[in-house]
């Protein structure tokens, strides 16, 4: 069905409960499906509602859903009761339904489920495939409706079957086929034929469920295999009812029913019913009846099949539950255990009576009766008993194995002598050890009437086996191993097994294998109750003489080992391992033989081997001694002393000689009774120092292995390693079943691990003892897996350990977390964002409780872990818990919403909370670990909203310290270079600063650099609104009385910048601030302040500008006063000069003087921070920078058009005024270039050669001053986008070869798309070209005809032209005009071009494009300015510079500024005239 449909998606919907509970509580629910558990909220309240629906990925429809209610309660809580429906009755839908009510359950610690008062209402279905049609998906929940109809039938027919067989009313199936038998099998009944077989005990498909019914007998069925099925079916009722009794089994029933609400026999079941319950049936109707008869199988069924609702069954509680009912084993076996163990206890081994050996002479030849030997020599061959007469060597006294008149005949004179010290023997026993048997019959609950009866009846048997004993023994041979065969190779190597009962002597056949197998079996007849069983191996000699010693001493082969075994400790027919033992001590023995040893006793029948009889038999007396008597176990050393390796005490005094009796008559190896006991402590290691004793066994079954090891490997040489797994292999207890115990053994340790902290609680000093005895005990465990398993597992016992207890962390926080949420919390909201009581108050908790646990785990359990372990657990709990406690509030701050919650301040304050735990609890875990720092980038948005927040009450603070600042006007704080709104606005930079690296401390580079990154942008916005204000006040200073405000504020922009370097030395600088905030800041402080503050130096300077500007005009109308021409006379001299130069400048200095005191006056320089002086510094470069402007201005006056001095005359300065003029600048240089200044030398000196460069101009002539134009004239590399057109023009030149002049023609070819002008009449175009010289008489002008009609004309027209210097500096300007249309009116000027006449001779023809007008260098511009000044005197200037300033028409051009005034421009007409 399930591989059919796929049904995988569960929903689960938890709606409401009813809760009886007298207190108020908070509630919630687990809702569990596979290895998958979730959790609802708490909710307070007798009546509380969820309403949460959950999705499940389920693998196997026919698991159990498991319902919880749980009271919540810190690190405990309480289960208020659980139910468990079977995903199979679940219903398959799309849509919700109705729901239903749930009982509920509570788990006792007896095993049982007590009804409870609490109802759980839910809904559950599994989801449909989505692809499926509509059709489909109706039809198929119509089929599956019709199959729960169909199997809530068939489970009522289970159920009423099931009470049927609880009660004995069921008729069950044989345990075995209805064939006749003879009547030896009736007799005794073998093993196989014993046990039910599957095949016959599986139902057919037309059979019921449970089982199929009874064949009706034959006819021709014979009257004995009537009586043998007739006798098989009462034994197989028999052994169901005890099958079906059985606690476990009846516990685990009884749930399953419970859980349901069904637990009744008369009642029927629905539905809800658990088909796997039927399927346990069916699986507990197979079990073989040697597996019931043992028990040990019941429980692992019960184990295999309970469920999640079987609580561990060896508890002490259950235990003291199951002992009082005494019946743990099946009842025969119990009685089996029983007689043997009296048995053995009235004929004890352990006090044998001694033989009382004499010297002897034989008479004949005699052979051993120990080794089997000849015994060689004329007298005194031997010893003798005096008693019973055994006969031995002298050597094999010591070693024999049977007690004194043990080798009787029965038909010998001494026959009743034995008979009367055998029954001696017994009844002194039975006076001297009557609080064994004691013992025994209260452990075994045996009545003391039978117990007397069972005693009275061994003791005849015991009696009457020494006179009429017959019996049957088989001895299977079926392997050996680990066999001394160290001197022998493989040629040589011929093993055999010898066996001898009685006079009876018979072999093996021979095997070459190191680990030979025969599987040979060989029978006996046996009239001796104290027969002996002698097993040897050998290694045969196949040669001559050891033929002849054969014959001679029976012995004439290499000897490998022995074991003597009486037939009266032999018990079933069971395979065993026995370990060889040596004969004399010269001879090396080491290994093993497996045989299957059987006697068939007339009229004894022992169903229950020895090996198992002895586990009962320990299994009772422990129970009996630590659970009804409360004995405290007995320790178990760890290494045994020297000689008591073989006397382990594991019980009681008295029971401990009980079963110290019981295995050494029936040859039961320590090695195998130390592992039952390992077992039983494993059960029940709930018991006081179970842990304890158990790491000491363990160890001590270590040692014991290797003590046996020792000894073979010396003698094999093959590897501890080999022989380790061989002896464990040879153990009777099983090497795999030892190895399973220790698995669970450690699967149950970790578990408890898993659970430490309610396992073992840190208030129960007890407890932690016992979590001590688990690390240790989990040692021992992985050592032994290494040693004796080989195991490899990757994970290491800390790692284990640690992984164990790290498993319990996740619980743990689970519940610190729901302890903590908020009363009435609405589900959809996050616990932590409560708005209920104080902000965060959840996370505030779930801190405080982590590092209670911390704590905890650091001081409690740590130190009970810390010797095997070697990790901190608290360490480990802390790292742990703040990766939990991390995922549950890691994003939470990521939405917006989440932060308009409370105010940026709670945020802050969870932080610093946080950083607090983290430094005293997580910090130095994380250290070791080398796990980063992560808890201020879960802050990052609420660092930023702080951010956000801060600066908009800095700027609202900044502003009223502005505003009263301004009010006291801008007064010197405390005497410092800037007035107290900078100190306050620095003073709150700061303490945000102190704040933000109080948040950071400790923190990854990377969540560092993004809080300071943040810092520097709140930064830069203070500061930027706190800079607009200044730059906006500062125009307003303009005047004398606030002058010393805009001084002060000019300092406080520079105090700025220097504040703004020590916050960022105080983020860290550039190794520490990040590269982003360096970045921010030092932009800020470069782009804005730096800028900013050269603005405000001119502003402020700008205010003394008049002053300087008319102390120039004084200057210059001074300069132009003195009179003179050419050259300075000699009489004049260069004192004369300088008197005369100062008395010219004298107002220039004075004013200067005076504007630079004032200043000093108000910015007094420091010698503590220098500050002041840099902004000194800074407004007298402004104040000089004004006076180069100034001095500029009288001798460019064109090139400062705001200048007022251009309302003076323009003047060409004489030779003499250069030279005054020179002198001048000497004094200004002299003046500025003091070191109190702060002007750089090379600055001052770079400016004034740059004047006197401009004054050398003067001095020129107007031939050399067009050449340098010309010169430094350079053409166009681009075609401007604006441009007006385009001419062509071809230039062909030839030097004449007498005079050496420059002929030369001009060819004005055509012009393109020329940008004419809108006119009324014909358009007319024309073409003017000036040939522009350094000498006036070279230039010439040249026109061509008017062209009509279009806007490109082709012209082709020649001009000659001649040149008498062929080097002199020469250029074309060519300029476009168009005809006005009237005589009154000048032609328009449609655009000009440049071309230098170098270019021409370079390449003749030229494509120029027309431009608005001619653009000029710097150079130019200079040059240009200083012609126009001559162009007042000289007619040829005047020309040139007409040419220089012609431009487009002003109808159509925007007008620019010219660089040449107005009354230097050439009017229209003066062009007209020209032409």
């Amino acid at each position: 069905y399930n591989t059919r449909v796929r049904m995988s998606n569960l929903w689960v919907e938890v709606r409401t409960a009813t809760v009886d509970c007298t207190e108020e509580c908070s509630v919630y629910s687990v809702v569990r499906v596979e290895q998958t558990s979730v959790t609802t909220r708490k909710v307070n309240g007798p009546n509380p509602q969820w309403n949460e629906t959950f999705n499940f990925s389920v693998q196997d429809c026919g698991g159990q859903l498991v319902l919880e209610l749980h009271k919540a309660g810190f690190f405990g809580g309480a289960l208020f009761g659980q139910t468990t429906i079977p995903m199979y009755t679940l219903r398959h839908s799309d849509k919700p339904g109705t729901g239903w009510w749930c009982y509920l359950f509570h788990p006792e610690s007896n095993g049982s489920l007590r009804p409870t008062k609490h109802q759980l209402y839910v809904d559950a279905r599994f989801e449909l495939p989505k692809d499926l049609p509509p059709e489909v998906r109706e039809e198929l929940e119509a089929k599956l409706e019709k199959f729960g109809d169909i199997l809530e039938k068939e489970v009522v027919i289970m159920e009423k079957q099931h009470y049927l067989m609880v009660t004995g009313k069921l008729d069950l199936p044989r345990s075995r086929p209805t064939t006749a038998v003879s009547d030896a099998e009736e007799s005794a009944p073998s093993r196989e034929e014993s046990a039910p077989s599957r095949k016959e005990s599986a139902p057919s498909k037309s059979e019921s469920v449970l089982g199929r019914k009874e064949n009706a007998p034959s006819k021709s069925e014979s009257a004995s295999s009537k009586k043998v099925r007739a006798q098989s079916n009462k034994q197989a009722v028999e052994h169901w009812r005890k099958l079906v009794n059985h606690p476990e089994i009846k516990l685990m029933v009884k749930r399953r029913l419970q859980a349901q609400g069904k637990w009744s026999h008369k009642g029927t079941a629905g539905k809800s019913a658990l088909i796997d319950l039927v399927k346990q049936l069916q699986g507990a109707k197979r079990i073989n009846q040697q597996e019931a008869n043992s028990g040990k199988n019941v429980t692992a069924f019960c184990t295999k099949h309970r469920g999640a609702f079987l609580t561990r069954a060896n508890t002490a509680q259950d235990t003291r539950r199951r002992i009082r009912g005494r019946r743990l084993i099946n009842e025969e076996v119990r009685l089996i255990v029983y007689q043997r163990t009296i048995e053995a206890l009235l004929y004890p081994v352990s006090d044998p009576d001694a033989h009382k050996f004499e010297s002897w002479n034989a008479m004949k030849p005699t052979y051993c009766s120990e080794c089997g030997s000849f015994m060689w020599g004329l007298v005194k061959q031997g010893v003798k008993c005096s008693q019973c007469g055994q006969v031995c060597h002298e050597r094999c006294a010591s070693l024999l194995s049977q007690e004194c008149f043990a080798g009787y005949n029965r038909r010998s004179s001494m026959h009743d002598r034995v008979r009367q010290a055998i029954s001696t023997k017994m009844s002194k026993t039975k006076q001297n050890n009557e609080f064994l048997f004691t013992l025994l019959r209260e452990a075994f609950d045996i009545q003391s009437d039978d117990h007397n009866r069972y005693v009275t009846s061994i003791e005849q048997k015991i009696l009457s086996l020494t006179s009429n004993f017959e019996a049957v023994v088989e001895v299977n041979v079926l392997a050996a191993e680990g066999l001394n065969m160290r001197a022998l190779s493989d040629t040589d190597r011929k093993i055999y097994v010898s066996v001898v009962v009685g006079a009876d002597h018979k072999k093996t056949a021979t095997s070459d294998f190191v680990n030979p197998q025969w599987a040979e079996k060989f029978v006996f007849r046996c009239n001796n109750y104290h027969e002996p069983i002698q097993v040897r191996v050998w290694n045969e000699r196949d040669n001559a003489i050891s033929k002849i010693q054969h014959a001679l001493t029976k012995e004439g082969d290499n000897f490998l080992g022995q074991k003597i075994i009486e037939v009266r400790r032999i018990g079933p027919p069971h395979d065993v391992w026995y370990k060889l033992n040596k004969r004399t001590e010269s001879v090396p023995v080491s290994g093993n033989i497996k045989l299957n040893v059987s006697v068939y006793i007339e009229g004894e029948n022992v169903k229950v081997p020895l090996q198992e009889q002895y586990t009962k038999l320990h299994e009772q007396l422990f129970l009996h001694s630590h659970y009804t008597n409360d004995h405290a176990l007995i320790d178990v050393p760890s290494m045994p002393a020297e000689g008591d390796e073989d006397k382990l005490k594991f019980l009681p005094a008295a029971a401990q000689q009980v079963i110290d009796e019981f295995a050494l008559r029936y040859s039961i190896e320590n090695l195998f009774r130390s592992m039952i006991h390992m077992q039983l402590l494993v059960n029940h290691y709930t018991l006081p120092k179970a842990l304890v004793v158990m790491a000491n066994l363990l160890r001590n079954i270590q040692f014991q292995i290797f003590t046996h090891i020792a000894e073979d490997n010396s003698i094999r040489g093959v590897g501890a390693t080999k022989l380790f797994d061989e002896h464990l292999e040879a153990i009777n207890f099983g090497r795999d079943r030892f190895a399973k115990l220790l698995e669970n053994l450690m699967a149950t340790l970790r578990l408890d691990l898993q659970r430490f902290r309610e396992v073992f609680p840190a208030h129960d000093p007890a407890k932690l003892e016992d979590l001590t005895s688990v690390c240790e005990l989990m040692k021992a465990v992985v050592l032994f897996q290494k040693q004796g398993f080989q195991a490899t597992s990757a994970v290491q016992l800390p790692e284990m350990i640690r992984d164990s207890m790290t498993a319990n962390l996740k619980d743990t926080f689970d519940f610190i977390v729901q302890n903590s949420v908020p009363p009435n919390m609405s589900s959809h909201l996050h616990p932590g964002l409560s708005t209920e009581g104080e902000p965060f108050h959840f996370f505030y908790e779930v801190l405080d409780n982590i590092r209670s646990v911390v704590y905890e785990d650091t001081n409690v359990y740590h130190p009970q872990i810390a010797s095997v372990c070697d990790f901190n657990l608290g360490e480990v709990s802390a790292i742990e818990l703040w990766k939990l406690f991390g995922g549950l509030i890691s994003n939470l701050f990521e939405s917006e919403e989440n932060l308009k919650l409370f105010p940026s301040s709670a945020y802050l304050d969870l932080l610093f909370h946080i950083k607090n735990f983290y430094t005293s609890v997580v910090a130095t875990a994380t250290s070791k670990a080398g796990i980063a720092v992560d808890y201020p980038r879960w802050f990052e948005p609420c660092v930023k909203l702080f951010m956000r927040e801060t600066e908009q009450k800095a700027v609202t603070y900044i502003g009223n310290a502005w505003n009263g600042d301004m009010v006291a006007k801008f007064q010197s704080y405390q005497r410092q270079p800037f007035s107290a709104s900078v100190y306050d606005m620095f003073f709150l930079l700061h303490k945000i600063l102190e704040y933000l690296m109080s948040i950071e401390s400790d923190t990854e580079d990377g969540i560092k650099a993004v809080y300071h990154h943040d810092y520097a942008l709140m930064v830069c916005a203070v500061l930027g609104e706190y800079l607009k204000k200044i730059i906006s006040y500062i125009p307003s200073c303009n005047t004398e009385p606030k002058q010393k405000e805009a001084y002060m504020l000019v300092c406080n922009i520079h105090s700025m910048r220097v504040h703004l370097q020590e916050l960022y030395e105080g983020l860290g600088g550039s190794e520490r601030a990040g590269q982003k905030c360096s970045e921010t800041l030092h932009g800020f402080q470069n782009s804005m302040l730096g800028k900013e503050l050269n603005s405000a130096c001119k502003l402020v300077a700008a205010s003394s500008k008049n002053d300087i500007v008319q102390a120039t005009i004084e200057v210059q109308n001074n300069l132009l006063r003195a009179k003179g021409q050419g050259a300075s006379s000699k009489q004049d001299g260069l004192t004369g000069l300088k008197e005369e130069s100062r008395t010219i400048i004298e107002p220039l200095m004075n004013t200067i003087t005076k504007v630079l005191q004032n200043i000093a006056s108000i910015v007094k320089p420091s010698d503590d921070t220098g500050s002041e002086q840099i902004v000194l510094h800074k407004l007298i470069k402004e104040v000089w920078a004004i006076v180069l402007e100034s001095m500029q201005a009288i001798l460019l006056p064109s090139q400062s058009p705001e200048c007022a001095i251009l309302q003076c005359a323009c003047c060409n300065y004489s030779q003499r005024h250069c030279a005054l003029f020179d002198v001048m600048l000497e004094v200004i240089k002299d003046f500025f270039s003091s070191d109190m200044t702060g002007l750089k030398q090379t600055v001052v000196e770079s400016n004034i050669k740059r004047l006197k460069s401009i004054i050398g101009l003067y001095r020129k002539t107007t031939e050399n001053l067009i050449a340098d134009y010309i010169s430094a004239e350079t053409p166009k590399e681009t075609v401007e986008e604006d441009t007006f057109g385009e001419v062509a023009i071809e230039v062909s030149t030839q030097i004449h070869p007498t005079t050496g002049e420059l002929d030369g023609k001009i060819r004005v070819v055509s012009a393109t798309n020329l940008k004419t002008f809108q006119t009324a009449g014909a358009l007319r175009i024309s073409i003017e070209v000036n040939l522009i010289v350094s000498y006036a008489q070279g230039s010439k002008k040249f026109t061509t005809t008017q062209k009509t009609g279009t806007s490109s004309p082709s012209f082709c027209e020649i001009f000659e032209f001649m040149l008498k210097e062929v080097s002199a500096p020469c250029e074309l300007q060519i300029t476009a005009k168009q005809h006005s249309g009237t005589i009154f009116k000048s032609d328009r000027i449609i655009g000009v071009a440049v071309v230098l006449f170098a270019e021409l001779m370079a390449e003749a023809k030229q494509t120029v494009w027309l431009s608005s007008c001619i653009s000029m260098s710097a150079n130019c511009s200079i040059l240009f300015n200083v012609l126009s000044q001559r162009a007042i005197d000289d007619a040829a200037v005047k020309d040139f510079v007409a040419l220089k300033t012609q431009k487009r028409s002003q109808d159509d051009v925007v007008p620019e500024k010219s660089i040449v005034p107005d009354k230097f421009r050439r009017s229209l007409d003066d062009n007209a005239s020209l032409q």
